[in-house]
């Protein structure tokens, strides 16, 4: 509830370089405490990010529709899930798991590339209007 209250955008542009540098410190040290401050990052990345773009989703969809949202949206998540298992296991395979947790910093940073532009202007989640069933 209190992330609703804050800018999509916002929420996008701390959440988005915590995992760059959790994915950074997976691929370039080996030490016992980088390990744990990137599971601290990841954690937290996952905490902000996937329950905000799921109150989105619901958001965006009439109300007659909350459950098709949701379940779409887990949905994609999950096939991302599995294609980015299946991805980086053979990146792991040919090149090592240094080589896949920097090619995963590399792909969020593109991601958010991509995201951080797309969320300008958007509202706070509990300021957004719902469409009309």
């Amino acid at each position: 509830k209190k992330l609703d209250a804050i800018r999509p955008r916002t929420i996008a542009v701390i959440a988005i370089p915590m995992n760059i540098a959790a994915y950074l410190l997976l691929g370039l040290t080996l030490s016992e405490w980088s390990f744990m401050l990137s599971a601290v990052l990841l954690g937290a990345y996952n905490a902000m990010l996937m329950p905000l773009f799921n109150a989105m989703a619901l958001k965006l969809a009439p109300a007659s529709r909350s459950g098709s949202a949701s379940s779409t949206y887990w949905l994609g998540f999950d096939v991302g899930m599995a294609a980015g298992m299946l991805f980086f296991g053979a990146l792991i395979d040919r090149g090592g798991f240094r080589t896949a947790f920097l090619a995963a910093a590399g792909f969020m940073l593109l991601f958010g590339a991509a995201a951080i532009p797309a969320l300008r202007g958007r509202p706070p989640v509990r300021d957004m209007e719902q469409p009309p069933a």
